[in-house]
C-alpha cells in the first residue's frame, strides 16, 4: 500500500481528495500548511506527495525546492496542484522539480490518472537487488559491496570492487584489458593497460586464498576460474 502526503490549505479539497485515494486503497496522511507537511514527510517518509503551490509558512514552491536539494528527500515524486495561470508560468520553463503538475479545476480521475503515471515510473526506476555471488571461498555482495573470504571481511577501494564483480558476472570468460579499462573506469584512464594490471595485482593481494580465482593470460587478459 502507497502511502500518499496531500500538503494543501483549502480542506474541502483535501477530504474530497483524501476519499478518492482510501477508494484506490491508498494511505493518506495530510497537512494544512508547508511546515506541517515538511514535519510530516521527515516522519512518516511518504511514497508520494501532493503539494499545493500556494501554502502558508512555506510555499509548495519552496518546499518543492528544499525537498530536491536533500539526499533523503530527493527521489520522492511530487505531483504538484497550481491555478491555471501558474501552471502556465511553469510550462514556461520556470520548472522547480516536481514530477508532475495539474491545474485547478481538476477532477479526481486526471489527478488519479497522474499520481498512477507517477509511482509506476518511479516503481520502475527503482534497482532489483542483486543476487549474492557465492563461491567456496569468497563471496560477494553486490547491493552491499561487501566482499567475504573464508567469512572474513576484505576491505576493497570502489574500483577493486567493480573490476572483480566484472570478472566474476564473466566468469570463466576471459577478458582483454582494453574491455576492463572501458568497463571499470570509462573515460577516466586512456589506453594503459597498466592500470589494470597493478588493481589486479593489488586485487589478489587482498583476497588472499581466494586470489586463486583470477587466472592471468598473459598477453591478452584475464578471466575469473569459478
Amino acid at each position: 500500500m502507497s502511502k500518499i502526503l496531500i500538503i494543501e490549505n483549502d480542506m474541502d479539497l483535501v477530504l474530497t481528495i483524501e476519499d478518492a485515494l482510501k477508494k484506490a486503497g491508498f494511505e493518506v496522511i495530510k497537512a494544512y500548511d508547508g511546515r506541517a507537511g515538511l514535519k510530516l514527510i521527515v516522519d512518516k517518509n511518504p511514497d508520494l506527495i501532493i503539494l499545493a503551490q500556494m501554502l502558508s509558512e512555506i510555499s509548495g514552491t519552496e518546499l518543492c525546492k528544499i525537498l530536491k536539494i536533500e539526499d533523503k528527500t530527493a527521489d520522492i515524486p511530487i505531483l504538484m496542484l497550481t491555478q491555471e495561470t501558474e501552471q502556465v508560468e511553469l510550462s514556461s520553463g520556470h520548472e522547480i522539480g516536481a514530477d508532475e503538475y495539474i491545474s485547478r479545476p481538476f477532477n479526481m480521475n486526471d489527478l488519479m490518472l497522474k499520481l498512477l503515471g507517477i509511482l509506476k515510473r518511479s516503481s520502475e526506476t527503482i534497482s532489483p537487488l542483486k543476487p549474492v555471488l557465492k563461491f567456496l571461498d569468497l563471496e560477494v555482495d553486490p547491493n552491499k559491496q561487501e566482499v567475504l573470504v573464508l567469512g572474513k571481511k576484505v576491505l576493497l577501494t570502489a574500483k577493486e570492487f567493480d573490476l572483480l564483480c566484472y570478472l566474476i558476472e564473466r566468469k570463466n570468460t576471459i577478458c582483454v584489458r582494453e574491455a576492463l579499462l572501458s568497463a571499470v573506469w570509462g573515460a577516466e584512464v586512456i589506453d594503459d593497460s597498466r592500470t589494470v594490471d597493478t588493481h589486479i595485482k593489488t586485487l589478489r593481494q587482498k583476497l588472499g586464498v581466494a586470489k586463486e580465482h583470477i587466472v592471468t593470460l598473459r598477453g591478452v587478459g584475464y578471466k575469473f576460474r569459478a
